[in-house]
């Protein structure tokens, strides 16, 4: 995978080799705790554990370059950030496209599920079509809020979302927001166009 090779090769750079074992072996356990976060996140785009490793080794001696003693943060606090942000980046741009998922099944909520309901092309059609307009939609997003609707349209909650991403839930709910608004303003421009 070439993310993580080039995001440690570029922070490698910027400090010699002895300082760059210091802080890994200074900042282990941190990097353990940050790449278990995303372990799972990491098999679904196809990075394995040691490609996260590798990733986060190079964030925290990133991280190790950019801390400054006297901006009140702890060494070991701004190097968990910098980790989880080189993580997610480095994730977000091995996420394969996705395929805009169609309804299907029965429609309705009634107890026969809708197969006692006929559904006629054109309704089936337009279903068709508000799942590719809303796939346009989401492809539209930045990577991040891309993940997170998606995810939120799984079912996940906020909180699941922010435990995988290594962020807070609210961070995330604002996320969703702000991406439903440019999504509703991509469509809103879209149908100005069309008009």
């Amino acid at each position: 995978m070439v993310a993580p090779k080039r995001i440690y090769r570029a922070a490698l750079s910027k400090v010699s080799n002895e300082e760059a074992r210091a802080v890994l072996l200074r900042m282990r356990d941190v990097i353990v705790a940050e790449v278990q976060r995303f372990v799972a996140w990491g098999r679904r785009v196809g990075l394995d554990v040691d490609d996260l490793i590798q990733i986060a080794e190079g964030a925290a001696v990133e991280a190790a370059a950019t801390w400054k003693a006297d901006r009140g943060r702890k060494q070991r606090t701004w190097a968990g950030r910098i980790i989880r942000q080189r993580l997610v980046e480095a994730l977000d741009q091995e996420a394969p496209a996705t395929e805009p998922e169609v309804p299907s099944g029965p429609v309705g909520g009634d107890p026969l599920g809708g197969f006692d309901r006929f559904v006629p092309a054109d309704e089936v059609a337009e279903q068709h079509a508000r799942a590719r307009t809303l796939e346009r939609a989401i492809s539209t997003l930045r990577d991040r809020r891309q993940h997170i609707v998606r995810e939120h349209l799984k079912g996940r909650t906020f909180e699941q979302i922010g435990d995988e991403l290594g962020v807070g839930h609210q961070f995330v709910a604002r996320e969703h927001g702000k991406a439903v608004d440019e999504m509703r303003a991509w469509s809103e421009g879209l149908q100005n166009w069309a008009a």
